[in-house]
């Protein structure tokens, strides 16, 4: 997405096909997904789509396949809001092979450095992660 100019308006795109793989691992995902995302700069909208696969991953490992997640992006003056939501409620898989992606260690570090503060935490008896990335300099440049 980075090198190509087309690639963050096929952000909506690349969002839904992350969906899709969840989806065929077992998780219902019900995605919420502002179509303004096609709009963002590449480096905010990589990190969301990065945030993205991440977290539905981990909804498959720790809430299990059977589990319903809640993906949210939209963006609000130019701050992009994304939030994954689960039920916790899902079948538990086998033990997952340690390595592979960063966990939330690496999605805090993701959206600190664009300005943002990931939140990530229990919510009832599932987890929800969260954050606003702040407006980039391309979207104000655009208002």
């Amino acid at each position: 997405m980075l090198r190509d100019p087309d690639g963050v308006r096929g952000l909506p795109a690349a969002l839904g096909a992350a969906v899709d793989r969840a989806r065929q691992a077992g998780i219902t995902v019900i995605a919420d997904i502002d179509p303004a995302v096609g709009s963002l700069d590449a480096v905010r909208g990589l990190a969301v789509l990065r945030l993205s696969q991440e977290a539905l991953t981990n909804v498959a490992k720790h809430a299990g396949t059977d589990a319903v997640a809640r993906l949210s992006v939209t963006v609000v003056d130019g701050a992009v809001h994304w939030e994954v939501v689960d039920d916790g409620r899902g079948r538990v898989p086998a033990p997952v092979p340690v390595g592979g992606g960063h966990g939330i260690t690496g999605m805090r570090e993701r959206v600190e450095v664009l300005g943002g503060q990931l939140t990530a935490g229990p919510t009832g008896p599932g987890w929800r992660v969260a954050t606003v990335l702040p407006a980039g300099p391309a979207a104000t440049e655009r208002t």
